[in-house]
């Protein structure tokens, strides 16, 4: 398959993409990867146009991807930071209103959270190792997110998924996720995972 790189994806980067190639790639791979099971969301183009610019405008959002050497994008994640009381700003959302529910307002006793908000790897490079010993592409992307985040000073990492989604789930338990067994009030069939 050749070689993947991960790398930050700056929003000045994303501006100078006149092709709008970035973008295009990202909502691609998000309709894949979000209309499998256990998600089976019908998402829209334009939504996941919006919400891509939306979300990496936010209070310390970080945007990581993973791309092949020809520039084929095989996987991204996008974290910003959450807050513990809502500043009815949406550049700086609480965690009370994305998931809708205060249940983990005591994670703030530790810190700054960076809130994983998407998380996809393409199909055909999932659990995929590159060489012997090497993480695969979705460990390495999260790496990445995490220890941009642990450098600038946040305490923890806080993500959701559905309880149907077993490789993500082990994934997220490799890493060093553990789930807080608090359930999402819209998405009822997702819980919160955290990171210290």
């Amino acid at each position: 398959m050749g070689k993947i790189e991960v790398r930050r994806l700056s929003i000045e980067e994303l501006r100078a993409d006149l092709s709008g190639d970035l973008v295009e790639q990202w909502v691609a791979l998000t309709l894949i990867a979000f209309g499998e099971p256990p998600w089976n969301n019908n998402l829209r183009i334009l939504r996941l146009t919006l919400g891509i610019g939306i979300d990496i405008m936010r209070d310390n959002a970080r945007a990581f991807v993973a791309r092949t050497v020809s520039g084929r994008h095989v996987g991204h994640t996008l974290g910003y930071e959450v807050f513990r009381v809502s500043q009815r700003d949406p550049q700086k959302p609480s965690l009370e209103e994305i998931s809708g529910t205060n249940a983990m307002d005591y994670l703030f006793g530790k810190g700054r959270l960076l809130y994983i908000d998407t998380f996809a790897v393409h199909p055909g490079f999932r659990r995929m190792r590159l060489r012997t010993g090497e993480v695969g592409v979705g460990e390495r992307l999260a790496e990445a997110l995490i220890e941009s985040a642990r450098s600038d000073g946040f305490a923890g990492v806080i993500l959701r998924t559905d309880i149907r989604a077993d490789p993500a789930k082990k994934l997220y338990a490799k890493i060093g996720f553990r789930d807080l067994g608090i359930y999402d009030v819209e998405e009822t069939s997702r819980t919160y995972w955290y990171l210290e």
